[in-house]
């Protein structure tokens, strides 16, 4: 019959588990009356590492029992009492039946507050979440400052140290990176004094495995001055512990990696076909980046003044190093420029008619900029592979062909700290010119011409 009443077999009436006595339990035991008079049921909830139990016994059974049971609440089973449905989709919980918001994290159930405030759950989430991820024990304490906190301070006082002219823009720029790639593998709610060793292992891993040896190393010491940078302003009480595992790649993991990739530099061919192809401005930026060393950044921000076009020298310091330097141009290089500056469009702001490269739409170029064309040009000229920064490395390689180092490190703007640079008051202009005519020279060679076989009469052995 369909309204029959429930029997229970007497092989369902027995245990499964034995029972817990209250002493040992850390959640209360909610005890449930079911349809059937002659059956009840209870289970245990929200015991760790032990989760819901069913069992079923006689009324009689759990009578037995009720010196376990008398001091634990009483509800039933078909309470009308609902779970509470989430504040917002975004909402990194959900209702538990035993009245908390969870959320499972690394294979273990947590909770973090009642159905009644779920702010405050959310907000115990935040917290804590970042420590029950990385498995390591919660603090009692959450007064610290984080790495976000951390991180904004840092990029604050070197974005007034750029706006002020203390550092490029594009050292800023290096260091945003970098602090991305930190809250990429760190959670940025962490407290620094909680960061460990194995913290900076795990960064230092997954840095190595994305990046190359020596820009790895740039990696990890920017990341380590964003906490000397916040000790220094006793942002914390103590030294981070980046363990013996956060170190850099060493020099000769360097060389080695750079010894297995093909030579960064350009055949003149290719520099060639590079001129014939280009538009106004790349074409001047190319003999500018191959006569005088001048890369990405040094392009976006040369002034018309830094040229003279009556004696044809360029006296424009380096925008990375601001180390002076002083370079005769070819005449193709002075005329692709005059040639651009005809055709250029003319800005309205007195800052941007102050430099030679100027784009379409009347803004100021930069090296993203500059990048995006040169490889758009690589493309119309089938090459592989190269970058802008290739120039440089080709006028550091071909110019030590005249054996004057000192003059090619002038031309370069590198920073030479030696005691003879201090005792040096300057360098001869026949020596840079001996330079750049030595790279004039090697961009007009050609490849000779393979000779043909000789071929003998028809016949002939």
């Amino acid at each position: 019959m369909a309204n029959a009443p429930e029997r229970t077999r007497t092989s369902d009436l027995r245990f499964r588990k034995p029972l817990f006595y209250p002493t040992e339990l850390r959640a209360p035991i909610v005890f449930f009356v079911g349809r059937n008079p002659d059956v009840t049921r209870f289970r245990l909830e929200a015991v760790p590492k032990i989760g819901r139990m069913m069992k079923s016994a006689t009324a009689e059974t759990v009578a037995n029992q009720t010196v376990l049971l008398k001091e634990y609440r009483m509800i039933d089973t078909h309470s009308t009492k609902k779970r509470p449905r989430k504040p917002s989709p975004e909402f990194p919980l959900f209702a538990h039946n035993n009245g908390q918001w969870c959320r499972k994290i690394a294979g273990k159930l947590h909770s973090f507050g009642t159905w009644a405030d779920p702010s405050a759950a959310l907000e115990r989430h935040g917290l804590e979440y970042p420590y029950l991820k990385a498995g390591v024990p919660v603090p009692d304490s959450f007064d610290g400052v984080t790495v976000k906190g951390c991180i904004d301070k840092f990029l604050t006082a070197k974005e007034d140290d750029s706006d002020a002219g203390q550092i490029t823009r594009r050292w800023f720029d290096d260091l945003h990176d970098v602090c991305k790639v930190l809250v990429a593998n760190i959670d940025k709610n962490r407290p620094v004094e909680s960061l460990g060793p194995d913290d900076f292992a795990k960064l230092r891993l997954a840095i190595v495995r994305k990046h190359s040896p020596a820009i790895a190393r740039n990696f990890i010491s920017r990341i380590k001055s964003v906490f000397k940078y916040a000790k220094d302003t006793r942002q914390i009480q103590r030294e981070v512990d980046f363990g013996l595992a956060f170190k850099p790649p060493s020099k000769a993991q360097v060389r080695k990696h750079r010894a297995s990739k093909p030579k960064k530099l350009w055949e003149p061919a290719q520099v060639r076909a590079m001129l014939k192809k280009a538009n106004a401005p790349m074409k001047a930026m190319i003999l500018l980046g191959l006569n005088a060393g001048l890369n990405n950044s040094d392009l976006a921000n040369i002034p018309i003044a830094a040229v003279n076009f009556e004696t044809g020298w360029l006296d424009y310091p380096r925008h990375k190093t601001w180390v002076s330097r002083r370079v005769k141009l070819w005449p193709s290089t002075l005329q692709a420029i005059r040639g651009y500056l005809a055709e250029r469009p003319k800005p309205q702001s007195d800052s941007l008619s102050s430099l030679i490269f100027v784009t379409r739409w009347l803004n100021q170029w930069n090296t993203e900029a500059i990048v995006h064309e040169f490889d758009k040009l690589l493309l119309n000229c089938d090459i592989d592979q190269g970058s802008f920064i290739w120039f440089r490395k080709t006028v550091q390689t071909i110019g030590e062909r005249t054996g004057d180092l000192v003059a090619v490190k002038a031309i370069m703007g590198h920073v030479d700290e030696s005691i003879s640079d201090a005792y040096r008051e300057g360098i001869e202009d026949s020596r840079i010119v001996k330079v750049t005519d030595c790279l004039w020279e090697w961009l007009n060679t050609k490849a000779p011409k393979t000779p043909k076989a000789a071929t003998g009469k028809r016949g002939a052995k």
